[in-house]
């Protein structure tokens, strides 16, 4: 194998590159005809790579969720914005792939737990058993069955039907969420809302009075 005692860090499962010419393995890049390291991955010990048409996709960990890069040898790595993120909590990764999700093992991103299409992810519990959705859904890390959450008046009045992940979101413990709920009406300001909402009985409430402007509140993410 012309692969063999490369100084390099390339242990891991190889993964050739759509035109075949090159190989990742770990955190190198390797040429398949010479075996010879081309390329490293810009950060070491990236949680998960692989090819895709565009380039390399990777996931760099922050504290609560995996970011993803795109890049390609000899280019600087930009946002994967067609990828988006992974959130991670409690040994699950939760994988977004556009409108679907894919729950994954931590230390094994082929496997899966299960799949649900409910928009796109935006938090994962702190012990990794309920996924918010944008849409104001819940899927179970588990068996990937979805609820939508009954929003209170506000959110029915006000809402235009999806959340917005970037206002934010915060678990309080594994069962308690809240939420920055937006909405608007004609001539007016935008109007926000904190609601509140218990998975285990599927109930929400109002827990802050509305309030108006053009920026929301946003909550950190926990």
């Amino acid at each position: 194998m012309p692969f063999a005692d490369q100084a390099a860090d390339t242990t891991g499962s190889a993964e050739l590159s759509p035109d075949g010419t090159q190989v990742l393995v770990g955190d190198g890049v390797l040429d398949v005809t010479t075996g010879q390291q081309v390329a490293q991955l810009p950060i070491s010990g990236a949680q998960s790579s692989r090819w895709t048409e565009d380039g390399i996709v990777y996931w760099d960990e922050t504290p609560d969720r995996y970011v993803a890069w795109l890049w390609n040898p000899g280019s600087d790595p930009v946002p994967a914005e067609k990828w988006m993120t992974q959130l991670h909590a409690n040994g699950v990764t939760i994988d977004d792939q556009g409108g679907c999700a894919v729950a994954r093992p931590i230390d094994d991103p082929q496997g899966k737990i299960s799949r649900f299409c409910a928009g796109s992810p935006v938090s994962l519990s702190p012990d990794a058993t309920w996924v918010l959705t944008a849409g104001y859904t819940v899927a179970d890390v588990e068996t990937g069955e979805t609820q939508r959450l009954p929003m209170p008046r506000f959110a029915n009045r006000y809402s235009t039907g999806s959340m917005d992940a970037s206002l934010g979101s915060r678990w309080e413990d594994d069962d308690h969420l809240v939420i920055v709920v937006s909405g608007h009406q004609p001539d007016r300001e935008n109007q926000f809302s904190l609601v509140r909402c218990t998975i285990s009985t599927n109930t929400c409430e109002q827990a802050s009075d509305t309030f108006a402007g053009s920026t929301p509140l946003i909550l950190p993410r926990g």
